[in-house]
């Protein structure tokens, strides 16, 4: 693997992309690798946002938050949990983009199945949803290679530590003073909802708001990891 930019370099980008909320960051972000492949050119997909804050939601109801203090929490870490995940897609894509071993273990199944004129016209190969059991278990070999890479999860838990401690914590550790007063009916009286979370509450709410980045993480990774291998197949007959 030949990376165009140093490590220093890269590092940079980094944090510009993440914590900065730099723009210009955006396309090096997006050109980090010195692939023959235009990340651009394909459809990265977005769920660590979606699944991330309705996880979040379901936690927050547990300690009586409001839903209309939970939506505010979560649009303010919205564009940050986009920028993680688009980082961790092009990790991810990148990885695979590289991956010999399995990128030719799967060419070889699928030319046991069928033809080149038909692998020229797919769109998309295995990257979805299959019954086939011999690419569903190279699938799950590659997956146990990438979980249980040290190299790839000490990253993944640095990259988690780092931007929950420049992004999450603060918000919630200070969540209190996020929170707006809701005017709530007690036996027949209006009276000022109290949701004032105590520094317990509020340290299990970051720990569990970083187990539930991380499990996001690894997932956007591998899914980005496996679209690579089969995009990266179907490259070879276009």
């Amino acid at each position: 693997m030949y990376y165009k930019n140093t490590y220093k370099e890269l590092n940079e980008i980094q944090r510009g992309f993440l914590y900065k909320r730099d723009s210009n960051y955006i396309e090096a972000c997006l050109d980090l690798f010195n692939t023959s492949y235009d990340i651009r050119q394909t459809s990265l997909e977005y769920t660590t946002r979606k699944k991330f804050h309705k996880d979040v939601k379901r936690l927050l109801t547990k300690f009586g938050v409001s839903e209309i203090n939970i939506n505010k929490l979560i649009h303010l870490l919205h564009e940050d949990i986009n920028r993680v995940d688009l980082y961790v897609n092009v990790k991810g894509f990148e990885k695979g983009f590289y991956d010999y071993t399995v990128i030719n273990a799967l060419e070889s199944l699928a030319l046991d199945r069928m033809g080149i004129n038909e692998l020229y016209e797919l769109k998309y190969l295995y990257e979805y949803e299959t019954n086939d059991e011999e690419v569903m278990e190279l699938k799950g070999m590659a997956y146990k290679k990438i979980k249980y890479s040290d190299q790839i999860t000490n990253e993944h838990k640095r990259l988690v530590q780092v931007f929950s401690k420049n992004k999450i914590r603060p918000m919630v550790m200070g969540l209190n003073d996020l929170l707006d007063t809701q005017l709530i009916l007690i036996d027949g009286e209006i009276k000022d909802e109290q949701c004032d979370l105590n520094s317990e509450q509020l340290r299990e709410i970051y720990v569990n708001t970083k187990i539930l980045l991380f499990k996001y993480v690894e997932r956007a990774f591998f899914a980005a990891y496996w679209k690579s291998i089969n995009q990266r197949v179907l490259s070879r007959y276009k």
